[in-house]
């Protein structure tokens, strides 16, 4: 289970359980709902949004980061076959 989905089944369990509870009054539901917002916010959970945007980045990265060995390796074969003429 990757963090999003635990975040999102954690999230939908204690909505179920507000739901569920009648008998508080919509102040004590209303506080209980922003104190466990408040857990979410103090966590290091990102974003699904804001995870995709970075994966992009990194792929974008990788691509990049890929393109410019292959460029070095031929440089270097052309050196190396140009320095044994």
């Amino acid at each position: 289970m990757n963090s999003n989905d635990f975040y999102n089944n954690l999230r939908d369990q204690l909505e179920q359980a507000l739901d569920g509870a009648q008998s508080l009054n919509s102040e004590a539901r209303a506080h209980l709902k922003q104190a466990t917002s408040n857990l979410f916010d103090k966590l290091d959970i990102v974003s699904r949004e804001e995870f995709d945007a970075q994966t992009a980045v990194l792929k974008r990265s990788r691509e990049k980061i890929d393109y410019l060995e292959s460029k070095l390796k031929e440089l270097e074969a052309s050196i190396s076959s140009q320095s044994t003429d």
